[in-house]
């Protein structure tokens, strides 16, 4: 704020510190004093001859003179101040016109009348007029503004119609901006009242070109994979929501295709992230121009494409799949010098009227496509609900709540199966492996083949493990008399326990607080489970040795069948393969794998055991063979041991198809 309140007193030491300020009373009295003589002169009088005479003009000149004096430095003082008033005031015009010259918003203001007041740098840039030329003009004649949609709208109705809200915005508009030179600017308006609303208003538009072109770039990203320039999953699965609809309702047919790249994680590790991107780039192009424009095609992951291909019939649809199989093989990425070959396995999924599910049809395609892989990759496979690889994957996937239920509910329960020597097949023998089962939640129980491998395939079987073990040390350290006459209780190990990292420091501290001997366990690990990686393998045995326990390699013969694995794996016992068991009284070829089998056991120290053995002649054979245990329903059927919140004996069942 800028002070023009002037002081209604003036020091004495400011008034009279000039030696100006005594010419005007000196002059006053001289004059005054010669006034005084020329009337005594020309009227007539006695002229005083001393100073004497002369006191009274003087002093009253003297002081008419001071009156003078102090009229006059008051005028000068008031007109310094209205200049230092008029300068300030001035300045800080030129500052506020300078403030909003440097906004990046134009700015208007006008009168009741809609006439122009002022218009700052950026109105008359966007608008293409100068400051002379719109002040005193309508405001919104100077505007011509074109919406979205292409009609042309006027600012003066709207301002006609407001309301008078005292300093709050009255509304806001985004409308297209036609400058005088006929360009075009996207912008956004905002209309205010003035102080007093009668008095006119203040028009503020900006320039949303910028933002909006931000805005296009987000909802660009927001739909599609910012490498590729693809549509990404959210927009594909939109896109096959209508497809879903329109193959419903139009009678149209399309196929869903899932392409994966093959190997890709060895393609990064040997070119890098930069190489390997141009790849998914280069890729992504191909994929643009193998479709149709009517087509959809998209990145969903990592290495995984998706295509929503129109066809005619399902034969077009595998037709289709296989070229892509066959394109992608030709297909050669190149980077600098280096050629990469690219294979990739395709799930076809066909949309049929009756699928509803988005997630049914994707999963479809998916399943087709891990079938593709599983079969060798660089091929295609085509989802049928009714093929028996597809009705046991659907098994998987439906056992999958199952499992966790029961691991939340504590719904497994466990039996022991009796294991003898040949020779002598007693009831009373104390060795015998530990089998797992399930229960469902109406009180039937699951069969181990119905849950296991669902399990497996989706990484739950080292908390079905831990469960096992926790419940069976708790069963031995219960009572004492069950395990001072027991040989061994074998436990199973699943391949996905031992690669993981916890897992094994979990077992060693169970082994330490254990209050019966280690030597009363022996842990059975599958022949593909120790072959998947053989060094952490070995190691994991040796550790757990320490404690005492005993290792059996399992279903010996049905994986790598390799002679040298007994020679590295610090096992202490070989379960011979159930396959081989169930036919060998028949099948010659059976009987001399078994007889290969326990003669390299024996030559290393090693004991066989006989898995399903269920007849007497069987067991006869293996007595011949010289087998040192038959496990089997010839020496006892399973039986419940321990239970969670199980019942005891509850008959298995399977999942429905």
């Amino acid at each position: 704020m800028i002070d023009t309140k002037l002081s209604s007193s003036i020091p004495t030491h400011t008034l009279f510190r000039h030696w100006r300020c005594l010419v005007a009373p000196f002059f006053g009295a001289v004059i005054v004093c010669v006034i005084s003589f020329v009337q005594k002169v020309k009227w007539g009088g006695d002229l005083p001859y001393d100073l004497a005479g002369y006191a009274t003009p003087s002093l009253v000149g003297w002081v008419a003179g001071s009156f003078v004096s102090i009229g006059l430095w008051r005028s000068r003082e008031l007109m310094l101040r209205l200049q230092r008033t008029s300068l300030a005031l001035k300045e800080q015009a030129e500052k506020k016109s300078h403030v909003l010259d440097s906004v990046g918003e134009g700015i208007c203001e006008f009168d009741a009348d809609g006439l122009c007041c002022y218009a700052n740098r950026e109105a008359c840039r966007m608008l293409g007029y100068s400051s002379f030329e719109m002040s005193g003009k309508n405001i919104f004649s100077l505007f011509r503004y074109h919406d979205r949609y292409g009609h042309e709208v006027s600012l003066e109705p709207l301002w006609s119609h407001r309301t008078f809200s005292t300093q709050k915005r009255d509304t806001i508009y985004e409308e297209i901006l036609w400058q005088r030179e006929h360009e075009i600017i996207a912008t956004e308006i905002c209309i205010y009242p003035a102080l007093n609303a009668k008095d006119g208003g203040i028009l503020v538009f900006r320039d949303a070109s910028v933002r909006q072109e931000m805005q296009s770039k987000i909802n660009f990203l927001e739909s599609h994979d910012p490498l590729t320039q693809l549509n990404n999953k959210n927009t594909f699965m939109s896109e096959l929501a209508t497809i879903i609809d329109r193959v419903r309702n139009q009678n149209e047919r399309y196929a869903l295709l899932l392409v994966d790249i093959d190997r890709f994680q060895a393609l990064y590790d040997v070119l890098g992230s930069y190489v390997s991107d141009q790849l998914l780039i280069q890729y992504a192009h191909f994929l643009q121009r193998t479709v149709a424009e009517q087509d959809v095609v998209a990145r969903i992951g990592g290495d995984r494409f998706a295509v929503l291909k129109k066809v005619s019939t399902d034969q077009q649809a595998r037709g289709f799949a296989q070229w892509l199989v066959s394109e992608s093989q030709s297909f050669e990425p190149v980077w600098h010098l280096e050629k990469v070959n690219l294979t990739v396995s395709v799930g076809v999924k066909i949309i049929e009227p009756g699928d509803e599910s988005v997630d049914d049809v994707f999963l479809g395609a998916e399943k087709a496509c891990g079938q593709a892989k599983a079969e060798g990759r660089s091929r295609f496979k085509v989802y049928n609900p009714l093929a028996p690889v597809y009705r046991k994957l659907n098994r998987q996937i439906r056992a999958l709540p199952f499992i966790r239920e029961a691991l939340h509910r504590n719904l497994f329960f466990l039996r022991r199966q009796k294991i003898c020597p040949v020779g002598n097949v007693e009831p009373h023998s104390d060795c015998y492996e530990v089998l797992l089962s399930m229960q469902l939640a109406d009180g039937s129980s699951l069969a181990p083949e119905e849950f296991l491998t669902a399990a497996e395939r989706y990484d739950l079987m080292p908390s079905i493990d831990r469960w096992v073990i926790n419940h069976c040390f708790d069963w031995l350290e219960e009572d004492g008399e069950r395990w001072k006459n027991l040989d061994f209780m074998a436990i199973n190990l699943s391949g996905k326990s031992f690669n993981d990292p916890t897992f094994l420091a979990y077992l060693e501290t169970k082994l330490r607080r254990a209050t019966f001997p280690a030597e009363k366990i022996c842990f059975e690990i599958t022949e593909t489970a120790a072959v998947e990686n053989e060094e952490r393998s070995v190691t994991f045995i040796h550790r757990i040795k320490r404690f005492g326990c005993r290792f059996a390699l399992d279903d010996f013969g049905s994986g790598m069948s390799s002679f040298r694995y007994l020679k590295n794996f610090p096992v202490d016992v070989i379960k011979i393969d159930g396959s081989f068991i169930v036919d060998m009284v028949e099948n010659e070829l059976s009987r001399e794998i078994v007889t290969s089998i326990h003669n390299i056991a024996s030559a290393l120290g090693l004991k066989t055991v006989a898995e399903h053995a269920e007849d007497q002649q069987t067991l006869q054979v293996l007595q011949e063979i010289g087998v040192d245990y038959v496990q089997g329903y010839v020496v006892e059927k399973p039986k419940v041991f321990c239970s969670g919140t199980a019942v005891d004996s509850p008959e298995p069942v399977a999942l429905r198809q």
